[in-house]
C-alpha cells in the first residue's frame, strides 16, 4: 500500500518539471519508490488557499554529482541526521536520537560527515501534472496543467 510521507522541498524548476526532497537511502520509502516509481505530492497554501497536487514519477539519486554538490551545501547540523546508527522507521527498544554520540551536541567534522553522505539520497520527483484548485466562497477555479 503506498505511504504517505511529509517531505521538505530543496529544489524545484518548472522548467524542467521537477522538485527535489532530500532522504535516507535507509529509509523504507526508498524500496518502495524503487519498486513503484510513480508520486502523487499535495502542497496547500492556508493563507492563499491554493492547493497544488503534483502526479508524476521519481528519480533517486544517490553517490553522484549532483548528490556530491547538494550535500556540500547541506549544513553541518544537518548532516547529523544522516549519520545516524539506526535505520529511519527502525523500532527501538528504548529511546535513542539517532546520531552518534560523539557529534550529538556539536557539528561534524568533513571527515565525521562522510558516513552520512554514504546515506544521503536525493528524490527527484518529475511531474507530468499539476491540479491547480484555488478555494473561493463563491466559487472554486481549477485548472490542470499536462506536461506531456
Amino acid at each position: 500500500m503506498p505511504s504517505l510521507r511529509t517531505v521538505v522541498l530543496r529544489d524545484f524548476s518548472l522548467e524542467e518539471n521537477y522538485f527535489d526532497c532530500h532522504s535516507d537511502l535507509r529509509s523504507p520509502k526508498i524500496k518502495q519508490l524503487e519498486k513503484n516509481n510513480e508520486f502523487s505530492a499535495l502542497f496547500y497554501s492556508s493563507e492563499k488557499k491554493i492547493q497544488l497536487r503534483f502526479k508524476g514519477t521519481v528519480e533517486i539519486f544517490h553517490k553522484n554529482s549532483i548528490t556530491k554538490q547538494r550535500w556540500d551545501n547541506v549544513t553541518p547540523s544537518s548532516k547529523r541526521c544522516y549519520m545516524g546508527p539506526y535505520n529511519p522507521s527502525d523500532i527501538l527498544e528504548e529511546y535513542h536520537p539517532n546520531i552518534p554520540d560523539n557529534v550529538q551536541f556539536k557539528d561534524p567534522t568533513d571527515q565525521d560527515s562522510l558516513s552520512g553522505y554514504n546515506n544521503f539520497v536525493i528524490i527527484r520527483c518529475h511531474f507530468y501534472e499539476i491540479d491547480f484548485l484555488k478555494l473561493k466562497y463563491s466559487g472554486h477555479q481549477r485548472c490542470k496543467f499536462i506536461f506531456r
